[in-house]
């Protein structure tokens, strides 16, 4: 797998180019990635409310843009 910091840069851009500006700021900037294995990243959030909308809201975007660029189906964990 490519680097942890790569990844997490591509799906910023993904997700800055997908999301309004507000949402972006209020979402993806403060979400950080720990750790990348075989089946997951695995990313930290800072609260509940921020978990939620990244579950209900994100993940399916993280699946399809690390499948885009990696070609492998790698799942979130908040």
């Amino acid at each position: 797998m490519d680097d942890l910091q790569s990844l997490w840069n591509y799906l910023k851009e993904r997700f800055k180019e997908s999301l309004a500006e507000v949402s972006y700021n209020t979402w993806v900037k403060s979400a950080h990635p720990i750790r990348i294995t075989e089946q997951n990243i695995i990313i930290e959030v800072p609260s509940s409310l921020h978990k939620d909308y990244w579950e209900k809201n994100l993940t399916t975007r993280i699946v399809e843009n690390i499948y885009e660029y990696s070609g492998r189906e790698i799942s979130p964990l908040f």
